[in-house]
């Protein structure tokens, strides 16, 4: 049992890099060329789908659990990010900076102004959030050119959150 909360701890760690290290941490570090990161997430990806939950002392479940695989959708999707982000000039990513956060505020402030309809169309969608930003503060800063990749960054003031859009 104590290994495995150790290898969730390195894992949880590997998605909470900034660009300071943590002394005796790597994995904190960012993710760049020469970090440990790639590396940790394809050796983990495979120890997580070795897991198996036991009730009774017999296997809980026949097949991955959903925690299991989306651990295993996240460590390919922030590789896939990065890989788009190295290709575009970036050396170096923060995965601490990767979060649905915002996104999760958005959908929230959807449903506080317009009730819980889960299953709008495209165009209940789009006049949901054109409407919703008319009434909240979003500022165009700027738009950055890296190379081929163009990023736009919004500020929304009252979360104090840059998203990047491209």
């Amino acid at each position: 049992m104590a290994v495995f909360v150790e290898d969730i701890n390195i894992l949880l760690d590997s998605f909470n890099s900034v660009k300071r290290a943590v002394p005796g941490k790597t994995l904190r570090s960012s993710l760049s060329d020469n970090s440990p990161h790639i590396h940790h997430w394809t050796k983990a990806s495979m120890g997580i789908k070795s897991w198996i939950f036991l009730q009774d002392v017999k296997p809980a479940f026949k097949k991955l659990t959903s925690s299991q695989n989306g651990w295993n959708i996240d460590t390919g999707a922030v590789q896939h990010v990065w890989r788009t982000l190295k290709r575009a000039g970036f050396d170096y990513l923060e995965t601490r900076s990767l979060n649905q956060d915002p996104l999760e505020n958005t959908f929230g402030v959807i449903h506080l102004r317009y009730g819980s309809n889960n299953n709008p169309n495209v165009g209940q969608f789009v006049r949901l959030v054109s409407s919703i930003a008319l009434h909240i503060q979003v500022c165009i800063m700027q738009i950055v050119r890296v190379k081929t990749l163009s990023v736009g960054i919004i500020y929304i003031p009252s979360s104090r959150n840059l998203v990047l859009l491209h």
